[in-house]
């Protein structure tokens, strides 16, 4: 219990350090996800033609974004936690 509350104390103290980085963060994850959806389009509208050189670059791309996704996920998930201690 009290390790619980002195963690919940020490979020409440930082809540002002992360009033708006909610919001930055989705806004990150929109870019994002549009840079991924181009990408989509990219790799997937060449067909037979492409380099393939060129084509493993993309999908290197491709995968380095789903990563950074991911990990936006998971810093937007933590900031959903202050965002609900700013509003009490």
């Amino acid at each position: 219990r009290r390790v619980l509350f002195r963690s919940i104390k020490s979020k409440y103290k930082q809540r002002e350090d992360h009033k708006n980085n909610y919001a930055t963060t989705k806004k990150e994850i929109t870019s994002k996800e549009k840079q991924l959806k181009s990408l989509n389009k990219k790799i997937n509208s060449k067909g037979i033609f492409s380099k393939k050189e060129k084509q493993e670059k993309q999908i290197a791309q491709y995968n380095e974004t789903i990563n950074q996704i991911q990990e936006l996920y998971k810093k937007l998930d933590e900031e959903e936690i202050y965002q609900k201690i700013i509003r009490t």
